[in-house]
Order: C-alpha cells, then structure tokens, then sequence
C-alpha cells in the first residue's frame, strides 16, 4: 500500500516558512539554525522549503524584510492615529510592544545581529531599521518643539531598546524590571518632556 503523499497548501507554505525561520533565526541565529529543522517546523520537507528559499541567505533575507515590513506598518500607522504629542510618543511604542509579544523571534533576531554580527543580516537592519526610525524622527520633530540638538534618535534607541530586552527576557522580566513592567512609554515621554495628557 502507497504511503499518503502529504499535501501543501502552496499558497500558505511561503508564509509557514517564514514563521518558522523567524523563530529558528531568533533561538540559533543565522548560523546556527538548520533549514531542516525549519522545514520540519514549517511542516515540510527540506527540498520544499528549498523550491520556495533557494538558499539559506535568501530565506533569512525574507524574514529580515517581511519583520521590518510588519514593523514599519505598525509604527507609522500608529504614528498617523495620533491626535497628542503624548499620542505621537506612546502608541508606536505601544504597537512595537505588541508587535514583539507576538513575533518574540523578531526581538531575538534583532538582538542576535547586534551581538554576532557573522550573519548576512546587518546590513539589512540597518537598510530595514534606519528609515522607520527616520520616520518616527521626523514626525515627532515636526509635531512638537524638540530643539534640534536634542539627541531624539538616542532617546528611540532607548526605547526600543528597552522594549527588545523586555520582550526575550522572559522569567527575568521581575527581577530586572521590577514588578511594574517596562515603562517604555513612561520613559520616553519623560526623555521628550513630555507629560501624559490623556
């Protein structure tokens, strides 16, 4: 008796992958992880996810440019609902927040370029990151009286920061953080002057 071949649904198989290179990228890095594994992850076999992702690099540059793409579209919108200044401050910070309780792997991921530096993945952050961080900038340099010389830039960094940390901390989240939280919106709106109106 025939085994059963496996069916794939092809038009999610792309986005299955990627998840699950999301993860795997976030827990091993680029070197460490296996495309087997990611494969076994996403549910297929290794020569499936190879028709999708000819190459190892080319499925890590995916995940990097889908986890910006997602990123940005959730930082800008936020940032085009905000009504306050305090609006403009908090709720990218919000919806990033958000954004890395569901995709944990991306905050890993980030952190594991910053630290390794050996996968092909730097100069797409930077090529990734730079513009939304640009973009939240210039929006909150032109919707209050941020003196240019203020170091804006440092202060997101901090936040993100702080919120990349917080999110992949795991059981160290109290002990570090104390039991109230990470405060990145408190902290950011005190680094902008910002005082909580709403």
């Amino acid at each position: 008796m025939a085994r059963p071949v496996q069916r794939e649904d092809v038009a999610d198989t792309p986005d299955r992958i990627l998840d699950a290179a999301e993860v795997a990228f976030g827990d091993a890095g680029f070197e460490g992880a296996r495309l087997g594994d990611i494969a076994a992850r996403a549910g297929i076999r290794r020569p499936s996810l190879l028709y999708h992702f000819a190459t190892k690099e080319a499925l890590y540059a995916a995940v990097v440019e889908r986890a910006f793409a997602d990123v940005g579209r959730e930082v800008v919108g936020a940032l085009a609902e905000a009504v306050t200044l305090a609006d403009r401050v908090t709720l990218p910070a919000r919806r990033f927040e958000a954004f890395l309780q569901r995709r944990a792997g991306v905050g890993r991921l980030l952190l594991r370029e910053l630290l390794d530096g050996c996968g092909p993945g730097r100069e797409l952050v930077a090529r990734h990151a730079a513009p939304i961080l640009a973009e939240v900038e210039a929006h909150l340099r032109a919707g209050a009286c941020i003196p240019a010389e203020f170091p804006l830039r440092s202060a997101l960094m901090q936040t993100v920061a702080n919120l990349m940390l917080w999110s992949i901390a795991g059981p160290l989240r109290a002990p570090l953080w104390g039991g109230g939280g990470h405060h990145s919106t408190v902290l950011a709106e005190a680094l902008l002057g910002v005082a909580d109106t709403g």
